[in-house]
């Protein structure tokens, strides 16, 4: 990241020369802080010159048309919610029948930890509620080992049925992505004690 990425030119060049196939992929400090005087922060776009074919930015979250809430998961461990930061005022609750809420640390931040006995409640949101035909949800995950059961980490429900507009969450050691809106499920194996 930041200034580091400098140390893979040589390596950027030499394969260039070469023709032999290398992917780089740097991590840069936000784009507000360029040209600030941050000494870690550089225009990576432009770092290796034309010894590259192709480079694309992906850019910081930031709020687009469209976006219903936006959660960092980075508030005190003391805060019950999870404050939207998004401006919609979609804050979502931390339950837990002991009224504990558990935090920890994340990839990039906090995050939140669920055992099978807490759950985050968040208001209905409405583009949800109608079931779009688009949905965009990121999120880093750590599995700590096989659940004995079906264990949600995002879900809507079409109405006060038992089908799911969407579901995203551990099924055993799974990640399981299914709509029934939609018809389509797709599982896949996590490996445990690492964020992907």
């Amino acid at each position: 990241s930041g200034t580091a990425a400098a140390n893979f030119h040589p390596a950027v060049i030499e394969a260039s020369e070469t023709g032999t196939p290398l992917l780089v992929m740097t991590a840069d400090r936000p784009p507000e802080l360029r040209g600030t005087g941050a000494n870690q922060t550089i225009d990576q776009v432009k770092l290796y010159g034309s010894a590259v074919r192709w480079t694309c930015e992906v850019g910081a979250p930031e709020e687009r048309p469209g976006m219903v809430a936006y959660w960092r998961f980075d508030e005190l461990r003391a805060t019950p919610a999870a404050v939207d930061v998004s401006g919609h005022s979609q804050d979502c609750q931390l339950r837990r029948p002991d009224g504990r809420g558990d935090r920890t640390t994340g990839p990039h931040g906090g995050a939140l930890t669920f055992d099978g006995r807490g759950w985050l409640e968040c208001p209905p949101v409405d583009p949800l509620a109608r079931g779009g035909q688009e949905m965009t949800i990121a999120v880093w995950l750590k599995s700590g080992g096989p659940a004995g059961r079906m264990s949600a980490i995002v879900t809507r429900q079409q109405g006060a049925g038992s089908l799911d507009s969407f579901f995203l969450g551990f099924n055993a050691d799974k990640l399981l992505l299914s709509s029934d809106l939609w018809r389509v499920r797709i599982a896949t194996a996590l490996p445990r004690d690492r964020w992907v």
